[in-house]
Formats: structure tokens, sequence, C-alpha cells
């Protein structure tokens, strides 16, 4: 992982008074560790107004040692002039390597050996890089992710073929079981904001950027949806400055867009279910990584006529992949239910989809679909939906992924306070006709 470099200074004076001049040339300002027994190696030079002894380092309490013998004449020549450089002595330079791994080092203290004592100059730190990078206008965007966001978008990260072979292996075998089945079938890939925003965003875009790279792949094919050109029409009301995914509106949009594409009328939801949209100021999943925590406004569905969480009769409460929620919609405009295979942008549609289907049941799994669950569903439509910025990882083969078998994994990797927390929130009279889903917990 990377981590940033930076030192505060024991008091104000400290260097000033103790060194003529010094550098920490190892660590750099940014590390990565690449293997497991990667060992902190600190290395520079230093030059005081008397003479050093050592260098001292120290780690959580423990101090190391070493010479200040390595020759940096570049250094002397730089710091003297000709005259005074002939009179001081080359050995200025040093390097230690510390039996700690780069990963437990959150800090380390410098210091140097002047006769007898230990003068300490101040504290090195390391910190995770921000996740948050700063546009136009101060939009945020998300940075330092591990899907290589800033890649995709300038073609830095290549689309290997291996996934390429993978993914329509994947919507081959999606399509063959549609037909089996008997459903209708979309997916939907959600635009990353900068795609959206693209002259917001402080990098170029490439022409080989990751999501166009995997539409060139799959061009002319009727079921893949990449809704980016909608949106940018859209835009300021599309997304907001302080989150990651598209606002209340900009699902509204994707949803009607996806009735269309299902053949399904359009033209009385918005009356029958009397939409209206307001906006509130609020904190997104990019502006709480920064200080203060500043609110942004952000366009959003109103809850009148509609409580939309009256909709819902079942919640497993596990967080993100492998929730499973289900509404019911005793009024629908339409009598047929429709299956989400989400990610975390789902979560808007879902709002507009229970107002319209008699059921809908979204499962967090980021377009990965689980044949159980489309066995016990038999559903009419089924919609898969992923934020773009995933798609560089292809899904596991057909018939492979299964949420239950997520569920059970990720229960066993939580703590027993997190258990009694999730099955707390159970409300067992609502799911009690949803024993297929509960037993998965």
């Amino acid at each position: 992982m990377n981590k940033i470099l930076n030192f505060v200074p024991s008091k104000a004076s400290a260097v000033k008074e103790l060194l003529k001049g010094w550098n920490i040339e190892e660590p750099g300002a940014e590390i990565s560790q690449v293997l497991a027994e990667e060992y902190l190696k600190v290395s520079g030079w230093a030059v005081g107004h008397r003479p050093i002894k050592k260098l001292a380092v120290e780690i959580s309490g423990e101090i190391y040692y070493a010479d200040l013998d390595t020759q940096r004449p570049d250094v002397i020549e730089a710091l003297f002039s000709n005259a005074e450089g002939g009179a001081h002595d080359n050995s200025c330079g040093f390097s230690i390597i510390i039996a700690s791994e780069l990963s437990s080092v959150a800090s380390f203290d410098i210091g140097f050996i002047f006769e007898e004592k230990i003068e300490w100059v101040g504290t090195f730190f390391f910190e995770a890089p921000q996740k948050v990078l700063i546009g136009k206008h101060q939009w945020l965007f998300l940075d330092n992710d591990s899907n290589d966001s800033v890649d995709q978008f300038t073609g830095m990260l290549e689309f290997p073929v291996s996934d390429q072979e993978k993914w329509k292996t994947y919507i081959s075998d999606i399509q063959s079981i549609s037909t089996i089945n008997k459903f209708e079938w979309l997916m939907v890939l959600a635009p990353s904001k900068e795609y959206v925003f693209q002259d917001y965003y402080p990098h170029e875009l490439s022409e080989n950027n990751t999501p166009s790279q995997f539409m060139r792949f799959f061009e002319g094919h009727q079921k893949i949806v990449y809704p980016l050109n909608l949106l940018i029409h859209h835009r300021e009301l599309s997304y907001w400055k302080g989150d990651t995914h598209w606002t209340d509106y900009g699902a509204y949009i994707i949803f009607k867009d996806t009735l269309e594409r299902f053949h399904l009328p359009v033209l009385n939801f918005d009356t029958h279910c009397r939409i209206e949209f307001s906006i509130k100021n609020s904190i997104g999943d990019l502006s709480e990584k920064l200080p203060g925590h500043a609110k942004q406004p952000k366009v959003q569905l109103s809850d009148c006529p509609h409580d939309h969480s009256e909709f819902v009769i079942y919640d497993n409460r596990i967080p993100n992949n492998g929730r499973i929620i289900i509404s019911e919609n005793a009024q629908p405009l339409c009598s047929e239910s429709i299956l989400i295979f989400g990610s975390s942008s789902a979560y808007n549609l879902v709002k507009f989809f229970q107002m319209y289907f008699r059921r809908v049941v979204l499962v967090h799994s980021a377009a990965e679909l689980d044949m159980e669950i489309i066995n016990h569903e038999k559903p009419k439509y089924v919609l898969l939906q992923s934020n773009s910025r995933f798609i560089n990882v292809a899904p596991e083969y057909l018939g492979t992924h299964s949420v239950r078998r997520l569920i059970s994994s990720k229960i066993e990797n939580f703590s027993a306070l997190e258990v009694r927390k999730i099955m707390k929130l159970q409300d067992h009279s609502l799911s009690a006709n949803e024993v297929f889903y509960s037993s998965m917990l």
C-alpha cells in the first residue's frame, strides 16, 4: 500500500540549531511494500554544526544506530565553498536497514549523537494517501482507490485479454440462461463521475479509457448499457460534488431508460406516483474523507406521498456485498417482478422500481448473477447493475457465484458484536414469508 511521508520537527528551531544541512533519501515521499519481508531502510546524509558521532532511529521504543561512514563529496561541495570544503570530512552519509516490515511502521524518530547525547530532531509519519481528488469548482473525485480510477481514465490500465474473454463468456451464458428461464435482462454500467464531468477532472481523458475499451469489445450489444451521454445531458442534477454515486435524479433517468429498453410503459409513472425532487445539503462518501466534512447540495427524491421503507418486507442488513432487500407493492403499475443484481448505485434505483413493480429483489453483488436466486424468484425481468470502475475485473463464470456462500463467509469473519447487531436488526414479523433468504444468515 502506498503511504505518504510527513515530517514533524521536535521543536521549530531544533534542526537549524543542530545541523548545517541534512536529508533523508530513503524512504522516499511515497513507498509501496511489494514483498512481505521488505524492511524499513533509512538512508541520507547530515552535517552538524558540531561533529556527529552516529545516527539514531527510534521505532516503537527501540533505538537503532548507524555510523555516518558513507563518502558524500557531493554534499560537502554543495554546502561549503572550496576553501571550507577541504576542512570537512566527506563521510557524512548513512544507511541502515531495520528489521521492521514497512507495513508495520507508522512512524519513526530521527536523532543524531553529538558527543554522548542523542539530540532528537523530529518524527517521520507514514500516512495513507488521500482518497479524494479535488477538481474544478471544488468538485470531488475518487483517488488512490483499489480500482485505479485515475489510470482507468487516463488509459494507463490495460484491459487484459483474459478478462475480456471471461466477460464475453459471462454475457453469452446470461443470454442462454435468459432464454431457458424466459426472462428479459439488461446490464447497466453506472459511469464514474469523472467521465460525466471530464472538464472538472484534473486529468486528461484517454480514448483508451477502461469503459471505452469495454464498450468497444461489446460494440452493438443491445443488452449492455453505458448511459454516459444521457447523464451528461442532465449532469448537474444527476451527480453531486460530495459523492461518487449518481443522485436520485440520475437514478430516475436511468430507471425510465431501463423501462423503455424493457418495452414497458413510462408515461403514466410520474403522474401516478407524483414524483417530486428536493435539494438537501448532505455529506457524501467523498466529502466525509476531508477535514470538516463539508455538506454539499444534492438532488433527492421527496418522500411524499411515499415512504419508501413501507415497501420493504425483508432486509438482511449485511453491509455491501451480500445485502438483500425485498420490496412489495400492493398497487403496482406492473404486476411482474424484477430481480436486480446491483452495486452501491442500485440503492437509488430501487426507490423507483419499488413504485413500479409488484416485487423487487435487490441483491448487492455488482452484476454477479446467482442461479439459486434466479431459480427461486423466477423473475420476468433481471437487471444487472455495476459501477463502471469495477469492470476491469471480470465476474466469476456463470453458476459459480453464490450469495449464500458469500454471506456465510462474511458472517464467519464478523465479530460477535457485529453478528449480534445484524441479528437484532432482523424484523422477523416481515421476513416470515422469506425463509429462503433468512436461511442464508
